[in-house]
């Protein structure tokens, strides 16, 4: 069954989106496809937006590979859309030692989180959970 736009509205500009995921390729798919859906809706341009959808799969991914459950929060502020992937784990916090530069990290086999800040304007790294942000044009004020 379809969502009408209106019920996407209120739920993403009030307490956002929160999906709980299963850790195989449908839960991916279904995270892709979400953000994608979501994003779309603002002030963004295609690469943008498949900019933001591959940096939450890689998130997503990783996520996947350090737990049985993920769970994926979409929240939109009026200039910025912010996606927040979270897993049972502390799988997020990179140590040390991983490199910021992604050419070093592709070799060294580390590129997920350097590709991931690449791709988006803010990243925010705390135990299990990993945000991402994307800058926007303003919304549209909710009708009354």
């Amino acid at each position: 069954m379809p969502i009408t736009p209106g019920v996407l509205d209120f739920v993403e500009r009030t307490s956002g989106v929160h999906v709980e995921l299963p850790s195989d390729s449908n839960g991916l798919g279904v995270a892709r496809m979400l953000v994608h859906t979501l994003a779309q809706r603002r002030d963004l341009d295609d690469e943008r937006i498949e900019d933001l959808v591959l940096a939450a799969s890689e998130a997503v991914t990783e996520a996947m590979e350090h737990g049985d459950q993920v769970v994926v929060r979409w929240h939109e502020a009026p200039d910025r859309c912010v996606v927040a992937v979270i897993s049972q784990g502390a799988f997020l916090s990179p140590p040390p030692d991983i490199p910021t530069d992604p050419g070093r990290a592709a070799v060294e086999g580390q590129l997920r989180l350097p590709l991931i800040r690449a791709l988006v304007d803010e990243v925010g790294v705390e135990g299990g959970a990993l945000t991402l942000t994307v800058k926007c044009g303003p919304w549209d004020e909710l009708d009354d």
